[in-house]
């Protein structure tokens, strides 16, 4: 196997350089860092969104929410795009 269970992929980087048992817990810090801002920035623009919508009184804010939500985690498509088609509906 070229992977061993036992460590984690962490482990078999810092074993490539010296003093690397001193830099794991600083990797493994900034990773849950990058996850944490990964899970949580999506969720607040779907929240800023919605508030947006709502105070303009636009109709199918949870969807729109929900898809650009989607969206900042898949990016397939620009979040602005979702705004255009807010922008559609209202007018």
């Amino acid at each position: 196997m070229l992977v061993n269970r036992d460590k984690s992929i962490i482990d078999d980087v810092l074993c490539c350089t010296p003093n690397g048992s001193k830099y794991k817990p600083l990797i493994a810090d900034s990773l849950a860092a990058v996850f944490v801002q990964t899970v949580g920035g999506p969720i607040l623009q779907a929240i800023f969104t919605y508030i947006i919508f709502d105070f303009m009184k636009m109709e199918y804010k949870y969807v729109i929410c929900l898809l650009v939500m989607f969206f900042k985690v898949v990016p397939l498509f620009p979040n602005y795009l979702f705004g255009i088609i807010g922008a559609v509906i209202t007018f």
